[in-house]
């Protein structure tokens, strides 16, 4: 959940409860926890943007805590960390598994139109509509542990190379 209180007086303002579950990754029936640091949610025109740590972004009323959507997303789920030398395809998925699992806590992007999230419980970017929550487009092997943030309209993506993609359409 989310909690705020008043920016001038320190004083608790509103908490709110926004999922519940198993956090992390799936494997077999362990939950690794990847998901422990979400970065903190990023604020403007009003609205919090929170990643819940369980494949969702939230969009909560800055002032009252109400939500206006909760959105999720496909969770990463792999059959096991350990592969070993079985291919070289599951060595490629492993090396991306822990490269995601090392991706460092990130805040919602937010741009005009979209909020671009690289959260810790899946492999890639999504971006969700401002108004509605809904998933406008998604790189899903996208290589980018960190979000610099948005210049001239652009996502400034960051792992071994600096992309910039465009925050509407990705």
């Amino acid at each position: 959940g989310l909690a705020a209180v008043d920016a001038e007086t320190g004083r608790f303002r509103w908490k709110t409860l926004l999922v519940t579950g198993n956090t992390g990754i799936k494997s077999y029936y362990e939950y690794f926890g990847s998901s422990m640091q979400l970065g903190p949610p990023a604020v403007d025109g009003g609205v919090v943007y929170a990643a819940t740590g369980l494949n969702s972004l939230a969009a909560l009323n800055a002032f009252t805590g109400e939500a206006v959507w909760i959105s999720g997303y496909p969770k990463m789920n792999i059959p096991s960390l350990d592969w070993g030398g079985q291919s070289q395809l599951l060595e490629q998925m492993r090396g991306r598994v822990l490269k995601v699992m090392n991706r460092g806590p990130a805040s919602p992007v937010v741009g005009d139109e979209t909020i671009v999230l690289a959260p810790k419980d899946t492999t890639g970017l999504i971006a969700f509509d401002r108004r509605n929550g809904t998933i406008r487009w998604t790189h899903d092997l996208e290589d980018a542990r960190f979000l610099a943030g948005v210049c001239d309209g652009r996502l400034l993506v960051v792992d071994n190379e600096v992309k910039a993609l465009d925050m509407n359409t990705g």
